[in-house]
């Protein structure tokens, strides 16, 4: 038996009319409160897949990050030596392309 069916079935057992009539409004209610409740999930949804992007975006950004230090630290500081010029290029390109990429 579907609901709709059920909801047929017991406003016809329900005698007095102010009672049949209390729960058909009922039963109305109850139905826009759902279609109203769709619309809130949609939202809820909508923004959850909003905010999941932004983290991600984040937490690549910061893995980035971390790379292009640890390459930074390695040569600078742990007395990696001089880098060939191509690498120093290469480093420099990606830091910069970072830095254009954060500031979106």
């Amino acid at each position: 038996m579907t609901k709709d069916e059920m909801k047929n079935r017991i406003s016809m057992a329900l005698k007095d009319p102010v009672l049949q009539q209390g729960f058909e409004i009922i039963c109305k209610e109850n139905a826009e409160l759902k279609e109203s409740n769709k619309s809130y999930e949609e939202i809820i949804d909508n923004g959850s897949t909003a905010l999941m992007k932004e983290k991600l975006k984040n937490y690549k950004l910061l893995a980035k990050a971390k790379e292009i230090i640890k390459k930074l630290y390695l040569h600078v500081f742990q007395g990696m030596g001089f880098m060939e010029l191509n690498d120093y290029n290469f480093l420099k390109a990606e830091v910069e392309q970072f830095l254009k990429e954060v500031e979106e």
